[in-house]
């Protein structure tokens, strides 16, 4: 799950394309009275297998996108980044979705090591940010 801050000039349909979610789905998730009025600073739920990742100190995209297994281009779109060192120690990135086509004789325990991993890394984190809104009190 994500949260995404409706910027100026922003539309439902953009928001849904960005994250590749249906629009009506958003609609629905999020109770919109009218869709096609957002209001900057909008909160959205969107619903999404992405993980985040928080820069550090020394690291680049590169690096942040081979530990997770994507490329530095979708990390640098989805993030709308126009150069891949455009990044700093705090900046919140979204790190794309997992997407593996599983194989004859594959269990989730027996995953290629680098999709197994990111996906226990990005289970655990989606199990956090979901009990986080539970504590929080947030109501579905």
């Amino acid at each position: 799950m994500i949260i995404h801050v409706v910027q100026s000039g922003e539309t439902l349909r953009q928001v849904a394309s960005r994250y590749s979610v249906p629009a009506n789905t958003l609609v629905t998730l999020n109770q919109l009275p009218d869709p096609n009025r957002l209001v900057i600073g909008q909160s959205l739920v969107i619903p999404a297998a992405e993980t985040s990742h928080v820069v550090i100190s020394g690291e680049t995209l590169p690096e942040i996108a081979r530990y997770y297994g994507v490329s530095t281009a979708s990390l640098q779109r989805i993030n709308r980044l126009t150069d891949s060192s455009a990044i700093y120690p705090g900046l919140p990135l979204i790190i794309p979705a997992i997407r593996h086509r599983v194989q004859a004789g594959e269990t989730l325990g027996r995953l290629p090591e680098d999709t197994g991993r990111r996906f226990r890394r990005s289970a655990r984190q989606t199990i956090l940010q979901i009990l986080s809104l539970f504590i929080r009190g947030h109501n579905w």
